[in-house]
């Protein structure tokens, strides 16, 4: 599975395209302004990779640029939030979660969407 092109193709904030073992991946599309929100998550890590756009992370109140080929990883418990600071196109990701978090195939819309999901 080219995971890359999945984020390309997705138009949905959230889409989980494969589960396996301990390891969880999905693509996120997140709009021009758009962020994930601010988001503390003790019982997993994430990986973020940017495929394309511009953005920006916030671990823990540093804020650090994204581009294409960025990668972030966010230790649990680390207070986070990715932000699309790219006032022409989405920001396409790839995120990883250890261990999984969503329902396997399950596509989220919205950031609304996915928030519920997680409660």
């Amino acid at each position: 599975m080219d995971y890359a092109d999945n984020a390309v193709r997705n138009t949905a904030f959230k889409c989980v395209v494969n589960t396996m073992g301990v390891t969880q991946f999905t693509v996120m599309h997140l709009d021009v302004g758009e962020s994930i929100g601010i988001e503390t998550h003790a019982d997993y890590d994430q990986t973020v990779y940017v495929v394309s756009g511009q953005g920006s992370a916030c671990l823990n109140g540093a804020t650090v640029a994204l581009g294409v080929g960025s990668m972030v990883a966010i230790k649990g418990g680390v207070q986070h939030n990715v932000s699309n600071t790219d006032w022409h196109r989405p920001l396409k990701l790839i995120v990883a979660y250890t261990p999984p978090k969503f329902p396997d195939g399950g596509v989220y819309e919205t950031r609304a969407d996915a928030e519920a999901t997680e409660q």
